[in-house]
């Protein structure tokens, strides 16, 4: 497991803490990102040991084509091939018919065999798809819709810290709405996430301004 490794994640790009302000990381000055992250050069298992620090590329991505809020158009699918994700937070994690064998598929195409992902409820769930394993994972309520929830996975990254990621696909309907989803979240944020555990939230915001705040600074 990754929590039993040497290696230690490098955090300075999560949450935003001294990396892009979208939360992405930012390269040390010496090795470019692309570098790490074309999948030909890219260790195939980030939980080496005594590797050094590992950088974790964090993907949001609601990338279903047409109106039927699902994978299997195929356009989506190339997106995330393109991008080399670690960690995807995704939204209308819908394939085919969703069989055990159909969502097995997805993955594989998409991110890799070696990916392992969890998947909420819902006619549009939201979704956690991860290199890193899955030491476990559920869902909490969305108070304000009913067709999806808050998907999250505790993910065993390496180093002595586990990694909290949510899905989220929050209301269209107005920022009061979206106010109270993240309120919502913050709230079983904060009583189910130990402290000085990574967090990553990620999804679809639907902001109508960059400058609304849907979670709290």
């Amino acid at each position: 497991a990754c929590s039993d490794q040497t290696s230690a994640i490098d955090d300075s790009g999560v949450n935003g803490a001294d990396g892009g302000a979208d939360g992405t990381a930012k390269t040390d000055g010496t090795t470019p990102l692309d570098a790490y992250y074309n999948p030909d050069s890219r260790p195939t298992d980030p939980c080496t040991p005594g590797a050094g620090p590992v950088r974790v590329r964090l993907l949001a991505g609601n990338l279903t084509s047409g109106n039927k809020q699902s994978y299997e158009e195929g356009s989506g699918t190339r997106i995330f091939q393109a991008l080399v994700p670690d960690v995807v937070m995704i939204q209308e994690f819908n394939y085919k018919g969703n069989a055990t064998e159909e969502l097995r598929e997805f993955v594989d195409t998409a991110f890799g065999a070696q990916f392992s992902y969890s998947r909420g409820g819902g006619q549009i769930p939201n979704g956690i798809v991860t290199r890193f394993p899955i030491l476990s994972s559920g869902e909490w309520p969305d108070p304000r819709v009913n067709n999806r929830g808050f998907a999250w996975a505790k993910l065993d990254v390496p180093g002595t810290k586990d990694l909290y990621a949510v899905s989220v696909h929050f209301l269209t309907s107005g920022s009061t709405e979206r106010k109270l989803e993240g309120d919502a979240l913050t709230a079983l944020i904060k009583a189910n996430v130990p402290a000085g555990a990574y967090v990553a939230i990620g999804g679809g915001f639907n902001t109508d301004a960059r400058t609304e705040e849907v979670l709290p600074a």
